[in-house]
């Protein structure tokens, strides 16, 4: 889950958070609020009673008694209202049944007997009128506490649907508002990781934008200090190895022409084997350089072919009889299964070479005494097909993918040799195949070989 992602959510959550706590409060006073506001409503409901029902003893106004009473009785939660004189007798009721009957002879004392109106389950008001300063009519009304409670919870689910829509709204606003939020503060850190993986991939060049003071424009200039000397080094390893290879190539051409030379004079038969080992070595080394200098030439665009048409066969013949002093001395079989017809090649012919001296190379570094080393051809319609192939150790399935990379090492199990070289043979012999238009494959079983499969156009007639 990305940054701003988590960002987002964050914020979200602690606005949900948040919100909950303030409409769970809210609501909380406000049910508190709505039952004070009715115990008022029905004391100040009592009261009215009272008076009325006093001003109808002096005014005889039965008819204003009688409509406030029915106005009473529209309340669903009202049980019961009546008035009694200060004898006890029922003036006005809610149940017209009780009109004129003594309920009780000592309305006063009603007063000191309530039950709390808020832990019983009827709340009960009293009231009373006074005239001459004493109680002349006291009045008393009767609500069913479950009835006020159901209305007040109505009335609070009400709130709390609307409150849901109004937070939903506003959670979606907030989330539009926390991911732009999100997404402004993580655009240095998204910058500083692109930033990242291409210096990663070899890409000096890249600078990240100074966000200004703070830890995150400390760090974006500490990354383009780093990326600076980063490719000042680069171009300093460039430089030296572009010197040293060139230094060392013109001295290995010169070794290895000079041992070619030797075996064609009139030298003793057993100085041949000598010679072709110095020949092959020089050569290897040789090839080692350029393939150092190739790989620089590839990062700057400069890797060129002198193609000519020439025929395979003679190249990887004296190529092999390189090897043989070195399979004898080595306990190794070679094989070579090149047919006379092999069709020519219209490519680079000294990369050719490096092509097949890699392939050869890693062959023998992976194997054993006893083990066969092998190069083969045919043609393929408008292909020409090589393999060299070995019965060494073999390379596991899962190193297969990276083995064309640079520096990749394809040593493996638990008696091969440890890595030699530079590790940038075969994706240089990647490179050279695909330049000439071709392909390159291997196929390989842990314990059993290695085999490589080069495809190479033919030359065209007439070409």
């Amino acid at each position: 889950m990305s940054l701003g992602v988590r960002f987002t959510l964050w914020i979200l959550a602690v606005m949900a958070m948040t919100g909950g706590v303030m409409v769970g409060g809210f609501l909380g006073v406000e049910r508190g609020y709505l039952l004070t506001e009715g115990r008022r409503t029905h004391q100040t409901n009592t009261d009215h009673l009272a008076q009325v029902c006093a001003e109808t003893l002096v005014n005889n106004d039965e008819l204003g008694l009688m409509n406030f009473l029915k106005e009473l009785r529209k309340s669903t939660e009202l049980d019961e209202a009546y008035c009694v004189d200060g004898g006890g007798k029922v003036l006005a009721h809610t149940n017209l049944a009780f009109l004129g009957q003594v309920i009780d002879r000592n309305p006063a004392a009603w007063m000191s007997a309530l039950p709390d109106p808020v832990k019983a389950d009827r709340w009960t008001y009293q009231s009373a009128a006074l005239r001459g300063g004493r109680p002349a009519v006291f009045a008393r009304s009767v609500f069913r506490s479950s009835a006020v409670k159901r209305m007040v919870g109505e009335r609070i689910t009400n709130m709390v649907h609307r409150s849901i829509g109004l937070g939903l709204s506003v959670l979606g606003l907030a989330l539009l508002s926390a991911w732009g939020t999100a997404r402004t503060m993580t655009r240095p850190i998204r910058k500083l990781s692109q930033g990242v993986r291409r210096v990663g991939g070899g890409d000096w060049t890249v600078r990240v934008p100074d966000h200004g003071p703070g830890e995150l424009g400390d760090l974006a200039r500490e990354f383009n200090t780093m990326s600076n000397r980063l490719g000042d080094l680069d171009r300093l390893k460039d430089e030296f190895i572009h010197n040293v290879s060139h230094d060392l190539r013109n001295p290995l051409s010169a070794i290895a022409t000079s041992a070619k030379m030797l075996r064609t004079d009139n030298l003793p038969p057993s100085s041949a084997p000598v010679l072709k080992v110095i020949e092959s070595a020089a050569l290897r080394l040789r090839t080692m350089v350029n393939n150092i200098l190739d790989t620089a030439k590839m990062r700057e665009g400069r890797l060129a072919f002198d193609k000519t048409e020439f025929s395979p066969h003679k190249l990887l013949e004296d190529l092999f009889a390189l090897y043989t002093p070195m399979a004898e001395k080595s306990g190794k079989k070679l094989v070579l299964d090149l047919p006379a017809d092999l069709p020519p090649l219209h490519a680079d012919e000294e990369k050719i070479l490096r092509i097949f001296l890699n392939l050869l190379s890693n062959a023998f570094k992976f194997t054993k005494a006893g083990d066969e080393v092998g190069l083969s051809g045919r043609a393929q319609g408008s292909w020409v097909e090589f393999r060299v192939w070995d019965t060494g150790w073999g390379i596991s399935p899962e190193r297969l993918p990276a083995l064309f990379k640079p520096f990749h090492s394809t040593d493996e199990g638990p008696n091969a040799p440890p890595q030699q070289g530079t590790g940038l043979g075969l994706s240089i012999v990647k490179v050279l195949v695909e330049g000439h238009g071709g392909r390159v494959s291997v196929a390989s079983t842990l314990g059993k070989g290695t085999s490589f499969t080069v495809l190479l156009p033919a030359a065209r007639e007439g070409a």
